[in-house]
């Protein structure tokens, strides 16, 4: 695995503050340090922009890193998730027709999220998928092809 190069180098981007979304973003933005990143990010969004700047924006040139030195590869992806509703399904039904039949055991199906989907509302009224109560928007960032921290969620 190569080794990030951080100086104190000026950088290419906007500002360091967005060159920082790609240490904090895989961390939740959870460091205090991360403040600047976070307001870079959030402003980033809010303009429509791509979540990360172009890492390449935020290396120093060429020039100014030692021969030798190994440079790691810094790529993210991101797009929506459906989060779906804590449901229960039926799992056993008694009864011996139609009926009379009823539901006699129960399991709990936890909310969770479907990648690459985003919920819709159907023209009969319900969502699409079925007990979507919501979209987030996620972003992963990756080091040298391997995920680097957590998937960062956020709306």
């Amino acid at each position: 695995m190569g080794v990030m190069v951080v100086t104190s180098y000026p950088t290419f981007a906007v500002s360091e503050d967005e060159c920082s979304i790609w240490m904090c973003a895989p961390t939740g933005f959870s460091d205090s340090s991360c403040k600047g990143a976070k307001d870079a990010f959030k402003k980033r969004v809010r303009r429509h922009k791509p979540p990360l700047p172009d890492f390449a924006s935020c290396m120093v040139h060429k020039d100014q890193i030692p021969e030798g030195t190994p440079i790691s590869q810094m790529t993210y992806i991101n797009g929506v998730s459906a989060v779906i509703r804590e449901t229960k399904e039926c799992v056993s039904w008694d009864g011996t027709n139609s009926n009379n039949r009823h539901c006699s055991s129960w399991k709990t199906i936890p909310e969770h999220l479907i990648k690459g989907v985003a919920c819709t509302k159907n023209r009969h009224g319900g969502e699409t998928p079925k007990n979507c109560i919501s979209t987030v928007k996620w972003v992963e960032t990756y080091m040298d092809g391997q995920l680097l921290g957590d998937i960062f969620y956020y709306q």
